[in-house]
């Protein structure tokens, strides 16, 4: 599925707050935690919900496909 990262924290707590914000999760591995919204239907809905992320003050985020 198509999903935005919005940040990966090395804190699961804050990425647990981060996540909340935006109404996503968090998929963690190891000492990693991404803050993932999604999955989207389509790319247009996937760069759509990117662009309100970069609005939001996350210039990085970027687009995934997760299997």
């Amino acid at each position: 599925g198509l999903f935005v990262q919005v940040a990966a924290l090395s804190s699961a707590q804050r990425a647990r707050a981060l996540a909340d914000q935006f109404g996503g999760l968090v998929r963690s591995a190891g000492s990693v935690h991404r803050v993932q919204l999604g999955p989207f239907p389509t790319r247009a809905a996937a760069d759509k919900a990117r662009a309100d992320a970069a609005r939001r003050g996350y210039g990085d985020a970027r687009v995934i496909s997760v299997p």
